[in-house]
């Protein structure tokens, strides 16, 4: 290559170079530059809808809430808001407020959405949309809710039977069995055949058989009298060591002092949990100088409850479902799963009676007054009794069984109650009794500064009334 040729080369490649810098980057007189540079389109304006939190727990009867926020993209306007409730979720109902957000470009709005439920809500998890709408634009924003039953009760699977004592009923079907036969062998008198007899009473124990010489039987009945009053004796003396056996095997320490131990005894935990009421709980009594055990639903068996009274506490806490509501039986409920083989003597004595809870669609064993009086096993000392759960003072049947039991006082509600409730309320009800207020004073504050229930409108309340006025401090001392 010439080195003209080559100068030539380099000074075209200079000129095209300046040439393009000039075009790309000069304008013209009005402006506008010469070469005009591609863009893409503008997008649309638009906006955007976001809910917060995204999902919740919530106890029937209770409520919640969520922010719905609106982002403009380039969206100038007013956005109408729009829940929508699924159906199927009974009791639950939604608003937003305000229902209208104006936005301007780039700017955000939010709307608060109110989600209420009821009582009669299921245990189920929903989907809440809520639609904002602006002319030909609209857009969704979805919540789920999960709701949880929030009553402290259950229903017995079995009506309420009229109380009678396993003991008694014993008694007189044994004294109408007795009866009948003296009367029955009475009326045999002479009879030949002695599998007749063994008809009546296989073994031939209960009566005593005399041969002529003609080789008849002659039925004495001189001993027919001897028979009923065995039976009547041995019965009378089987109740009696059934009815005292407590005494006998638990005697009941004559000064009867409140121990400083406490028992924190959870069930409810299994289905609403609430570590926060257990930790003031305990606090609040450590902090009065008691010592106290925590059972969780896993220890919350028949086993347990029999025992409860041997076990020396001076305050007891029963956060159980309970059931006392229309006429059902009060009990208080276990953790144990429901079978018709356990407890066979116990369930046909009423002692034990299965229970729906219809927060965990399933049935458990539940105790009632009968099991309380007669199958526990010793006596409290002067305790102090708190049912959490439902209707436990709808009448004084279990209050009545506790005392008989050696408690001092029973605490518990007269209706049904919420477990958000209950919990506060009896944590109020130990921030007055550690503080040195009486029973009563205690009970009023904890209904009165408690969450407020509008449906039941139920209170906490206590028996027997003249423990009003005991106060812990005084019920502690020896």
């Amino acid at each position: 290559m010439t080195k003209q040729l080559y100068a030539r080369i380099v000074v075209l490649t200079t000129l095209v170079f300046l040439g393009s810098w000039l075009l790309l980057s000069h304008t013209s007189a009005s402006g506008a530059p010469l070469i005009a540079q591609a863009s893409l389109p503008a997008a649309p304006p638009d906006f955007s809808i976001n809910a917060s939190p995204a999902s919740a727990v919530v106890i029937a009867g209770a409520s919640t809430d969520f922010t719905i926020t609106l982002t403009s993209q380039g969206f100038s306007g007013i956005v109408s808001l729009e829940p929508s409730v699924p159906s199927g979720a009974t009791g639950v109902t939604a608003f937003v407020n305000p229902p209208t957000v104006a936005l301007t470009s780039g700017s955000t709005g939010t709307s608060n959405l109110h989600v209420s439920t009821s009582m009669s809500s299921p245990s189920k998890t929903f989907t809440i949309t809520v639609t904002g709408t602006s002319g030909s634009l609209s857009h969704k924003a979805s919540v789920s809710i999960t709701i949880v039953g929030g009553q402290l009760g259950g229903s017995t699977g079995q009506p309420a039977s009229v109380y009678m004592s396993s003991v008694a009923a014993g008694l007189l079907v044994a004294l109408g069995g007795a009866l009948a036969l003296a009367a029955g062998l009475s009326r045999r008198s002479g009879v030949k055949d002695h599998s007749s007899l063994s008809s009546v009473l296989p073994l031939n124990l209960l009566w005593s058989l005399r041969k002529s010489k003609a080789g008849e039987a002659d039925f004495n009945h001189r001993d027919s009298t001897r028979i009923v009053a065995v039976i009547i004796l041995v019965v009378s003396m089987v109740s009696v060591l059934y009815t005292s056996r407590n005494s006998l095997l638990y005697p009941v320490s004559s000064a009867r002092a409140r121990p400083f131990t406490a028992a924190l005894i959870d069930e409810v935990s299994a289905f609403i949990p609430d570590p926060a009421f257990i930790n003031q709980t305990t606090s609040l009594l450590t902090s009065a100088g008691y010592k106290v055990d925590y059972y969780p639903p896993s220890s919350v068996t028949i086993d347990l409850l029999k025992r409860l009274p041997s076990m020396e506490y001076g305050i007891v806490v029963l956060r159980n479902h309970s059931t006392g509501f229309q006429g059902d039986v009060i009990s208080l409920v276990t953790s144990e799963p429901y079978t018709q083989d356990e407890y066979a003597f116990e369930q046909l004595t009423d002692q034990i009676v299965p229970v729906e809870l219809g927060v965990a669609n399933a049935t458990y064993f539940g105790i009632t007054p009968l099991f309380v009086r007669d199958s526990m096993q010793g006596f409290f000392q002067d305790s102090i009794i708190v049912m959490m759960g439902c209707t436990g003072l709808t009448n004084s049947e279990m209050a009545q069984a506790f005392v008989s039991r050696g408690a001092q006082v029973y605490v518990s509600w007269d209706q049904v109650v919420q477990a958000y409730r209950t919990d506060v309320s009896t944590t109020i009800f130990w921030q007055w009794m550690t503080s040195g207020h009486s029973v009563r004073d205690s009970t009023l504050a904890a209904t009165r500064d408690g969450p407020a229930d509008p449906v039941y409108k139920s209170h906490l309340v206590f028996y027997p009334a003249n423990e009003g006025s005991m106060t812990l401090a005084v019920a502690t001392s020896t």
